[in-house]
């Protein structure tokens, strides 16, 4: 599902997510902001809080306020957390990225680095958060990172560096390879215990062009990565000047 939000004196911004669900767990601003929340497993009880934001809110505030990766990192800095999370924001105005690890005790950047990319899945990996997460990290949490590493990082036998396009993006969302042990799961299969990037059970895929204001969504019919990527524009759906039609209006 598709929510157009336009706040008064706030940013427009597209909200994606799935029936029944309202929550800003991925968006992009009319500023060129993309949000995305991926949740992070504390270390314990003491790592959770019983004040401060959802990390829900904290992206929702994000997506109505901030117009800048800088701004984005001044908001997180102030924001009282509840829980952990691991967003990414990236600011296609001025083609920067960047991984925040959060917790109620603390927060690190990652930042997108001399090779040009940076990339997570549900763990921690900054040296200020490290011993602020689960220890150790799910195994489909780190065959997960271990197959993005082979798909994004430069001079790798399968990289796709250099390709990452919408077009390139889609084709990680859809890899079906187990980094551990090179075999591939069959197309059909929807959950396996994330053991690839597209069989652990999403219900909806998104990827975003933030400079153009487009972005394209899979939702539907399981597995969802072989589903077919329609595009939107968020200028135009919001009813913005200068809106663009997207292209290609579908990822098939």
């Amino acid at each position: 599902m598709i929510f157009i939000r336009v706040p008064d004196g706030g940013i427009p911004h597209a909200v994606i997510g799935f029936p029944g669900n309202l929550s800003p767990y991925q968006g992009m601003n009319a500023a060129g902001l993309t949000v995305t929340v991926n949740q992070a497993r504390p270390r314990s009880a003491g790592y959770q809080s019983l004040s401060g934001r959802s990390n829900v809110q904290t992206a929702g505030r994000l997506l109505t306020l901030a117009g800048s990766l800088d701004e984005a990192e001044s908001m997180i800095a102030a924001e009282p957390r509840m829980c952990s999370a691991i967003m990414t924001i990236s600011d296609g105005n001025n083609s920067r990225g960047a991984i925040y690890e959060l917790s109620p005790r603390g927060w690190a950047a990652r930042r997108v680095g001399t090779n040009g990319v940076v990339y997570a899945t549900n763990h921690f990996l900054a040296p200020e958060t490290a011993d602020m997460d689960d220890d150790p990290a799910a195994p489909s949490s780190l065959r997960r990172y271990d197959r993005l590493a082979a798909l994004l990082e430069p001079n790798r036998t399968e990289s796709l560096h250099g390709y990452l396009d919408p077009a390139g993006m889609i084709r990680i969302m859809r890899d079906r390879i187990d980094p551990w042990t090179g075999l591939e799961s069959p197309p059909d299969v929807f959950d396996d215990g994330g053991k690839s990037l597209a069989t652990h059970g999403c219900m909806y895929e998104a990827v975003f062009d933030p400079g153009n204001l487009w972005f394209w969504v899979a939702a539907g019919g399981i597995p969802v990565p072989q589903q077919r990527f329609a595009g939107f524009s968020l200028a135009k759906l919001a009813g913005l000047p200068n809106a663009k039609e997207v292209s290609p209006p579908v990822y098939p």
